[in-house]
């Protein structure tokens, strides 16, 4: 189980570098915040995990990971965005990385521990 679980991680990890979205950790995406760095979070849940989870503090919501407006994204295109989603076995952050490198922007991230690994760090969320 233990080695099914490494290989989907693995190909996941493949899938980010074929598609040219980087990644970071709940850690990673707390302290470019606390810094204060040009950060745009967006979350890519459903509705049903919001209302279980919260969002991050400050994220903005998104209706499709793959069909989003491209006007909830930042005017500069160099901004760091990072998308999240359930967890790290959710891809709808992924999908909505890719289509933000799609637009253009050249630093799109998926924050790969999702709303459950921010929670369990006890991070910032809004009910």
């Amino acid at each position: 189980m233990k080695l099914l679980f490494t290989s989907l991680m693995m190909l996941s990890s493949l899938a980010a570098f074929a598609t040219g979205f980087k990644t970071m950790t709940a850690d990673e995406l707390n302290a470019g915040v606390n810094k204060k760095e040009n950060i745009q979070v967006y979350d890519a849940n459903t509705d049903a995990v919001r209302k279980k989870f919260g969002v991050i503090s400050g994220a903005t919501k998104i209706k499709n990971s793959s069909g989003y407006e491209a006007s909830v994204l930042p005017a500069n295109k160099n901004t760091k965005v990072v998308f999240y989603c359930y967890n790290e076995m959710c891809t709808a952050s992924h999908n909505a990385a890719k289509r933000a490198m799609e637009l253009g922007y050249a630093n799109a991230y998926v924050m790969k521990d999702g709303i459950t690994g921010w929670a369990d760090k006890k991070y910032p969320i809004e009910r």
